[in-house]
């Protein structure tokens, strides 16, 4: 066992922290806050923890062959438990650390960048579930399978579990992470994390379970029976729980505070970004002519930073995000594109896409690209009046149809 840190485990980390990197930085949006960041990286584990099942059976199997128990003197039941556990340990520490460096230097980049908020623990327990399950799955199907079929049908065999598990709503914790919007305003939940948990821990002990008895038999049948009805158990059983008894993650912990400045139009931010208040306002109010040249009114034009609640009455939303709040690569056209959902209107949070609602999204890309056209000096596909007459729809949550199709654009 003095071998755990193998060359192939090594390879197999190195392609797992790759694999995190590469999703993390499939968008930025998490450069900013500390909080977002770390659920960011831990939404990567739905992608990466099929890999890290495959490694784990292609590493578990050194360790589980009937060649090395023998040798190993694991004979007994208990023997060979104690060998599965500690296979399994070893190996989920290893990719454990893995990940955990690649939070680690995803939240260095966010202070490079102005971090704001806290880093709280729950997101690195959180973190563990689904790098122990996946661990659980290659180690119950090391014991089964060489190494080469085995590591592809671990990665088959966990996929399939994950995939069930997510467009099913199920109790199994796979989604651990890979938060959209700001987390202000929100706090763990206690029971969310003690369900995820335990649910982690029942799929993670079926799979070594499993695996400890398709070492225990020389039938070929029953091993492969063994770990291939633990995962349909756990793909049939963890969405009827999940029906009933799956908690929210999080809860509100408090009315999100707000600090705002400037005036046509007034723009608000959550504590965290509070302290480039000035820099946003006015950078919104500079934008801002390019609308207020053809006859907008901004006076009435509230725009508060997007969070996990709704607008505040008769206000629009900031349409910057949170790398932008801090400053990085925002420009000017950034801001103007900001101004474009100057209120915050019931149909965009409608379950399907009403005519109204694309009809809201057909004059914001309208207006869009009017605005690059102004600012790039070309011929505009609007005139001033109907990006006017647009503007104000979208103040209004109303636009026409007939409108859109007076345009030459549309």
């Amino acid at each position: 066992m003095k071998a755990w840190l193998s060359r192939e485990i090594l390879i197999g980390v190195a392609l797992v922290a790759l694999a995190d990197a590469l999703v993390v930085t499939t968008r930025v949006s998490w450069l900013g806050l500390f909080g977002y960041t770390a659920e960011w990286v831990n939404g990567a584990l739905y992608v990466t923890s099929p890999l890290i099942a495959g490694s784990a059976a292609f590493t578990a199997r050194s360790f589980l062959r009937p060649d090395v128990l023998a040798l190993l003197g694991a004979r007994t039941h208990r023997a060979i438990w104690r060998l599965v556990v500690r296979v399994w340990m070893r190996i989920a520490v290893v990719f454990a650390f893995a990940h955990y460096v690649v939070i680690g230097v995803a939240l260095c980049a966010t202070a490079l960048f102005s971090g704001s908020g806290a880093v709280a623990w729950q997101p690195f327990v959180y973190a563990l579930l689904p790098i122990g399950m996946a661990v659980a799955v290659g180690v119950a199907i090391a014991g089964v399978f060489p190494r080469t079929w085995g590591a592809v049908l671990a990665v088959v065999v966990s996929y399939s579990i994950w995939f069930v598990a997510v467009v099913t709503d199920s109790i199994v914790p796979i989604n651990v992470g890979g938060a959209t919007i700001s987390l202000v305003g929100l706090s763990y939940s206690v029971a969310g994390l003690v369900v995820s948990c335990v649910a982690a821990l029942v799929v993670t002990g079926s799979f070594l379970l499993a695996g400890l008895a398709a070492l225990r038999t020389t039938s070929f049948a029953i091993r492969v029976s063994s770990v291939v009805g633990v995962a349909i158990l756990i793909m049939v059983a963890g969405p009827a729980f999940g029906q009933f008894s799956r908690p929210s993650p999080f809860v509100p912990s408090a009315e999100p505070a707000f600090t705002c400045a400037g005036v046509a139009p007034r723009v608000c931010l959550t504590e965290p970004h509070a302290t480039r208040i000035e820099d946003i306002a006015n950078g919104i109010h500079s934008a801002s002519t390019v609308l207020t040249r053809v006859g907008a009114d901004l006076s009435d034009v509230t725009l508060y930073e997007e969070t996990y609640e709704r607008g505040h009455p008769n206000s629009g939303v900031l349409m910057l995000s949170f790398q932008q709040l801090n400053g990085i690569g925002v420009s000017r056209q950034d801001f103007a594109y900001a101004l474009l959902r100057p209120a915050d209107c019931d149909d965009f949070y409608e379950a399907d896409a009403t005519p109204r609602v694309e009809h809201l999204l057909a004059a914001t890309s309208l207006l869009q690209e009017w605005m690059d056209q102004s600012a790039s000096g070309k011929q505009t596909s609007l005139t001033d009046a109907q990006a006017l007459t647009l503007f104000n729809g979208l103040k209004s949550c109303e636009v026409r149809s007939d409108v859109l199709s007076s345009t030459s654009a549309y």
